[in-house]
């Protein structure tokens, strides 16, 4: 594994019925980092990329929508 960084987004339904997508960021098998809600997939992976390109200095190897 390595250091490999993993994207996951979740889709949350809240108690209104509601739907959230929260991102989770993992590297070497570690969480190293979370953030949301977001409106859409497409906002939470956008988001969880740019932040890995920020503070990673490039993309994630994988990203998975559950």
């Amino acid at each position: 594994m390595g250091d490999r960084i993993e994207v996951i987004v979740e889709r949350w339904t809240n108690l209104d019925k509601s739907t959230d997508y929260r991102w989770s960021i993992w590297r070497g098998g570690t969480r190293v980092q979370m953030g949301g809600p977001h409106p859409s997939a497409e906002a939470s992976e956008n988001d969880a990329v740019a932040f890995c390109r920020k503070n990673f200095q490039r993309a994630p190897d994988r990203i998975e929508r559950l």
